[in-house]
Protein backbone atom coordinates (compact mmCIF):
# COMPACT_ATOMS: atom_id res chain seq x y z
CA UNK A 1 0.00 0.00 0.00
CA UNK A 2 1.36 3.42 -0.88
CA UNK A 3 -0.16 6.55 0.56
CA UNK A 4 1.11 9.93 -0.57
CA UNK A 5 0.79 12.89 1.75
CA UNK A 6 3.04 15.86 2.15
CA UNK A 7 3.99 17.93 5.16
CA UNK A 8 3.17 21.49 4.14
CA UNK A 9 5.71 22.93 6.59
CA UNK A 10 8.71 21.41 4.81
CA UNK A 11 7.21 20.28 1.48
CA UNK A 12 8.22 16.65 1.79
CA UNK A 13 6.59 13.34 2.58
CA UNK A 14 7.02 12.22 6.21
CA UNK A 15 5.77 9.22 8.16
CA UNK A 16 3.52 11.55 10.13
CA UNK A 17 2.00 13.03 6.97
CA UNK A 18 1.51 9.55 5.49
CA UNK A 19 -0.27 8.23 8.58
CA UNK A 20 -2.40 11.35 8.98
CA UNK A 21 -3.49 10.85 5.37
CA UNK A 22 -4.41 7.25 6.17
CA UNK A 23 -6.39 8.30 9.26
CA UNK A 24 -8.29 10.88 7.19
CA UNK A 25 -9.69 8.21 4.87
CA UNK A 26 -13.34 7.26 5.48
CA UNK A 27 -12.31 3.72 6.46
CA UNK A 28 -9.33 4.95 8.52
CA UNK A 29 -6.37 2.66 9.09
CA UNK A 30 -5.76 -0.42 11.21
CA UNK A 31 -2.83 -0.79 13.56
CA UNK A 32 -1.29 -3.35 11.18
CA UNK A 33 -1.72 -1.04 8.15
CA UNK A 34 0.02 1.82 9.93
CA UNK A 35 2.79 -0.44 11.23
CA UNK A 36 3.28 -1.89 7.74
CA UNK A 37 3.69 1.51 6.08
CA UNK A 38 5.89 3.05 8.77
CA UNK A 39 7.89 0.07 9.97
CA UNK A 40 6.89 0.90 13.56
CA UNK A 41 5.95 -1.73 16.10
CA UNK A 42 2.30 -1.75 17.31
CA UNK A 43 3.16 -0.20 20.70
CA UNK A 44 4.95 2.64 18.91
CA UNK A 45 1.89 3.28 16.71
CA UNK A 46 -0.38 3.43 19.77
CA UNK A 47 2.02 5.78 21.56
CA UNK A 48 2.30 8.00 18.49
CA UNK A 49 -1.49 8.18 18.17
CA UNK A 50 -1.84 9.13 21.82
CA UNK A 51 1.08 11.52 22.14
CA UNK A 52 1.55 13.23 18.80
CA UNK A 53 -1.89 13.04 17.25
CA UNK A 54 -4.26 13.32 20.20
CA UNK A 55 -2.27 15.47 22.63
CA UNK A 56 0.12 17.60 20.59
CA UNK A 57 -1.91 18.08 17.38
CA UNK A 58 -5.28 17.79 19.15
CA UNK A 59 -6.82 15.63 16.45
CA UNK A 60 -9.76 13.50 17.57
CA UNK A 61 -9.09 9.88 16.66
CA UNK A 62 -11.77 7.24 17.13
CA UNK A 63 -11.32 3.50 17.19
CA UNK A 64 -14.10 1.91 15.15
CA UNK A 65 -14.88 -1.66 14.21
CA UNK A 66 -14.97 -2.39 10.50
CA UNK A 67 -17.51 -4.79 9.02
CA UNK A 68 -14.70 -7.34 8.78
CA UNK A 69 -14.41 -7.32 12.57
CA UNK A 70 -11.05 -5.57 12.79
CA UNK A 71 -10.54 -2.25 14.53
CA UNK A 72 -9.47 0.86 12.64
CA UNK A 73 -8.47 4.34 13.75
CA UNK A 74 -10.28 7.25 12.06
CA UNK A 75 -9.54 10.96 12.43
CA UNK A 76 -12.71 12.98 13.01
CA UNK A 77 -13.06 16.64 12.15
Amino acid sequence: MTVHAFDSANGRETKTSIVLGMLARPQGATLDEIAGVTGWKPHTVRGWLSGIVRKRRRIVVERVMRESGEYAYVARA
